[in-house]
């Protein structure tokens, strides 16, 4: 994913951290778990999402909502980048 602003200029995300839980609704305070945010190419404002195999293990069969919030370090005015649904299947 790549992180712009409103002008289409990417962001640098030197010094950046992100946070992005999977909960079963917007707004609960409890999740499933969280996706690895990883800042690939901080100067690009590039990032990715990553979900391990066992850590989607513990993510029932259900439409659960996801958010992903990029922080400065030392800041405390985190960047909300984007947010949505997901639709788990059970395994075959």
């Amino acid at each position: 994913m790549t992180l712009t602003d409103s002008l289409g200029d990417r962001v640098v995300l030197s010094g950046y951290s992100g946070y992005a839980p999977i909960k079963p609704r917007y707004g609960d305070t409890g999740s499933f778990g969280e996706f690895t945010v990883t800042i690939t190419n901080a100067a690009s404002g590039i990032f990715s999402l990553t979900l391990e195999e066992e850590d989607s293990l513990s993510i029932p069969s259900t439409q659960a909502a996801y958010e992903v919030i990029l922080y400065p370090s030392g800041g405390d005015n985190p960047l909300k980048y984007i947010n949505g649904y997901l639709t788990v299947y059970p395994a075959v």
